[in-house]
């Protein structure tokens, strides 16, 4: 991979550090372990997280910036995975020494 790609992707992950929630941080490491269907999600993992939130903004975020999918896209639960460049953001975040805690609780 070429420096300017690296780099740009280097941008994309701090600037996704900057607005990403705790509690999608740890989603992301969640989701490393297995794909999670969607209401599972907001049922068991995060109940009173997204209580007061809505679903669909805290799981597109991740979605529309690559680091999740939704299988299959089209269902009305799908199951939720990590990509590839979701798992490539957690490396950074690991090799960068964020851990997330000082990251809003959402």
């Amino acid at each position: 991979m070429g420096k300017n790609n690296e780099l740009s992707k280097k941008i994309f992950f701090e600037k996704t550090y900057t607005i990403i929630y705790k509690s999608q941080i740890q989603l992301l490491w969640l989701l490393t372990r297995l794909p999670i269907k969607w209401d599972d999600i907001f049922k068991n993992y995060y109940p009173e997280t997204m209580r007061n939130y809505p679903y669909d903004k805290y799981i597109y975020f991740l979605k529309n910036n690559g680091l999740i999918e939704l299988i299959p896209p089209d269902a009305p639960y799908p199951y939720v995975s990590i990509t590839p460049l979701g798992k490539e953001f957690l490396e950074y975040l690991k090799t960068s020494n964020y851990t997330g805690e000082e990251k809003n609780n959402l």
